[in-house]
């Protein structure tokens, strides 16, 4: 049987596939300090991912228990895919820019090549 928590949690989740995810601060808010640490860690990791969206990635971040564990496959996941290398390619008019991101020992190292194409007739 779902609760309103279930609701919330799915409709945030959801919201991050539009361009601005209001819902989604607005639920990760208002459980910040649920007093289930289940939910509490689902909500933590909505923040963090809002935080993320915002540009807030200055470094990856592990999710830890109390003894220092990551706390789930999820959270072992996250720290993982967190150090995977990204690459970005965009345009622009006659541009074209490549930027390459890659996390070493909580230290990024950001790469970004800007390539002007020409034609000629």
């Amino acid at each position: 049987m779902w609760s309103t928590i279930h609701y919330d949690y799915m409709a945030a989740y959801l919201d991050f596939f539009n361009d601005a995810p209001t819902v989604a601060r607005t639920v990760a808010a208002h459980y910040t300090s649920y007093p289930v640490a289940g939910w509490s860690k689902k909500f933590a990791a909505l923040a963090a991912q809002l935080a993320e969206l915002d540009g807030d990635n200055s470094a990856p971040q592990q999710l830890v228990t109390e003894g220092g564990d990551l706390a789930s496959r999820d959270a072992r996941m996250h720290a993982a895919a967190s150090l995977e290398p990204v690459l970005s390619i965009s345009t622009s008019g006659t541009n074209v820019v490549l930027e390459y991101v890659v996390w070493a020992s909580n230290t990024g190292v950001h790469v970004r090549v800007a390539i002007h194409v020409t034609h000629s007739k």
